[in-house]
């Protein structure tokens, strides 16, 4: 029997501790890139006693061709390799692949090099001389990330599609309202009734209740159909909402087919938190009625100084959801109290914050137990403070499911919860923190 032998040391290689049972699994090859003849072999020989089927290649030039030919579930690259350094490999597998899986090795294990190099977006990282049971450590944690994309990206999918159905169905249902034909009992439908379901949302809901009383009131006189003023006035009054509606619908429904990736550009990082301060400003503007009415003050805090790099974003498709999270810090705010944005910086990711206070008396933020649950299409906590909301785009009821989607779409992530806020007050209070986040681009 053949001995695998560590060419560095001319011993053996350490025996596996790992069982057939517990190889650790990947569906397509492990592409390595590094130069030295004997530390390929040593890696390709470590993959294989790990069950990991492995390709390598002495130079990024060499791995960038491969990449173009096939899929690799991750890559390792050596940081000093010849014609393509490892950190411009790193750039151009990023803008090749979405999300590419990279392990770095490197022999400085100075800590400034090491937090460098985590910047790059790297999943992990290796010292060399690489040592058998730690590299079998660090592809375990490979693979379980992987499989864990994998079964966030299918529940992702699986999400969208349900909601694309949901939305088809809500516009068929819709059609099918708007011809319908019955009679009703007109003393069972008062104004006051309808005015109330106006009030509280049910626009489309009115129109085809007012509908069914025109049927039951309206008096012809030859070509002329006579009806009463108040439910004339009612069926004007009720358009506006009822088109904004449809509106809103057109718009989640347009937001969930959009091809985000070929309309993203890339933006320093002052010319981004610039952005984010112009929609602020814009949201303080466009809901002056609403804010002054209960008392609620809306402000960005910009931190001095920023972190180095870039962020890609679709423009439009972050200001829509950027604004609806200002929209439903605003709708559930209590009174007499602040909405603040504000932003930092942590393992590589830009995250933006949307924090405001609430009443806990008439509402409970997002318990821990709920914070899924609230980014699922429909799902409502409470029901609405204000019906027809200034700035709100987004069909109600998928605000945040739309927003959890774009983001994802983005290569970040969307998380809303309740938090204890020592900040605000002597006394800890506790608010709600929408947080998303963005990867850094070097």
């Amino acid at each position: 029997m053949t001995q695998a032998i560590d060419i560095r040391q001319n011993r053996p290689l350490p025996t596996s501790p790992f069982s057939e049972k517990q190889r650790v699994p990947f569906r397509d090859p492990v592409l390595i890139i590094e130069d030295s003849p004997e530390l390929r072999a040593l890696l390709l020989q470590m993959c294989r006693n790990l069950g990991i089927d492995a390709e390598a290649f002495e130079d990024g030039r060499q791995a960038l061709e491969a990449v173009h030919r096939r899929s690799y579930s991750a890559f390792i690259v050596d940081l000093e390799i010849p014609f393509l350094r490892g950190e411009d490999f790193i750039r151009e597998i990023k803008t090749l692949l979405k999300d590419p899986v990279i392990l770095v090795e490197t022999g400085n294990n100075d800590p400034e090099t090491i937090i460098e190099v985590m910047k790059l977006g790297v999943l992990d990282y290796l010292i060399k001389p690489v040592d058998f049971q730690v590299f079998g450590q660090s592809m375990k944690r490979i693979s379980e990330y992987i499989q864990k994309k994998e079964t966030e990206r299918i529940l992702q999918e699986e999400t969208e599609t349900r909601l694309r159905a949901q939305l088809d169905w809500m516009l068929y249902k819709q059609s099918w309202m708007s011809d319908l034909e019955k009679t009703v009992d007109v003393s069972k439908v008062t104004l006051n009734n309808i005015k109330q379901t106006f009030m509280s949302g049910g626009g489309i809901g009115g129109i085809v209740s007012l509908i069914e009383i025109v049927e039951s009131v309206a008096s012809f006189e030859g070509e002329r159909c006579v009806l009463p003023k108040e439910i004339v006035e009612l069926l004007f009054q009720n358009n506006q909402p009822v088109h904004k509606i449809l509106k809103s619908l057109e718009k989640s429904m347009e937001i969930l087919n959009r091809d985000m990736i070929c309309r993203m550009e890339s933006l320093r990082i002052d010319e981004f938190l610039e952005f984010v301060s112009e929609m602020a400003d814009n949201a303080s503007r466009e809901m002056n009625e609403v804010l002054s009415e209960k008392f609620i003050e809306l402000g960005f805090y910009r931190q001095n100084g920023c972190a180095e790099g870039s962020i890609r974003i679709d423009r439009d498709s972050f200001r829509t959801v950027f604004e609806e999270l200002i929209v439903n810090a605003a709708k559930y705010a209590a009174d007499h109290s602040k909405i603040l944005i504000y932003h930092n910086f942590h393992n590589g990711m830009m995250n933006l914050h949307v924090k405001n206070e609430f009443d806990q008396d008439a509402v409970p933020g997002v318990p821990k137990e709920k914070e899924l649950l609230v980014k699922q299409p429909f799902y409502r906590l409470v029901g609405y403070v204000y019906e027809n909301f200034p700035m709100e785009t987004i069909f109600s009821g998928l605000g945040l499911t739309i927003v959890d989607i774009v983001m994802r779409r983005h290569s970040g992530t969307f998380q809303i919860s309740n938090i204890i806020d020592h900040s605000i007050s002597e006394t800890p209070i506790e608010t709600v923190l929408a947080s998303i986040s963005l990867p850094l681009v070097p």
